[in-house]
């Protein structure tokens, strides 16, 4: 069964951070797809890292070609097959948080950026926000 939302993880340069964010998505009430992304800022083996994380757990790795923070999202965005695709930074951390019954608009409250494909929902959060934080 496909999974109802997405999670895309900007890695950046953020490696030491990682592994909390990836494991916060992984412990989500209703199972997310989920995608780390890297860009030129990412270091080289940290890329080959996300890469072998990414295969071993069943994730998806995308490289994007830009540092930029909407070209990342972008980036794993069309990555993922999910309908609703919340973005966040390496960093975020939330509870088991998703469920069934959540739209974009109730997961605005959670990550830095929401789209249901094609139409995207801002969100007044910034980029980098996390609960409580």
């Amino acid at each position: 069964m496909d999974a109802a939302a997405a999670i895309v993880i900007r890695c950046a340069d953020a490696s030491a951070r990682v592994w909390t964010t990836l494991r916060s998505a992984e412990r989500q009430t209703v199972r997310a797809e989920v995608a780390l992304v890297a860009d030129p800022s990412t270091p080289a083996s940290t890329a080959v890292w996300l890469r072998a994380v990414a295969e071993s757990r069943g994730h998806r790795f995308v490289q994007a070609e830009s540092d930029r923070a909407a070209a990342v999202k972008n980036a794993g965005i069309g990555a993922v097959k999910a309908p609703i695709v919340a973005c966040v930074d390496a960093g975020w951390f939330a509870g088991p948080v998703l469920a069934p019954t959540d739209t974009a608009a109730e997961l605005t409250s959670i990550a830095s950026a929401v789209v249901t494909k094609p139409l995207c929902i801002s969100s007044s959060k910034p980029f980098g926000w996390s609960p409580g934080g």
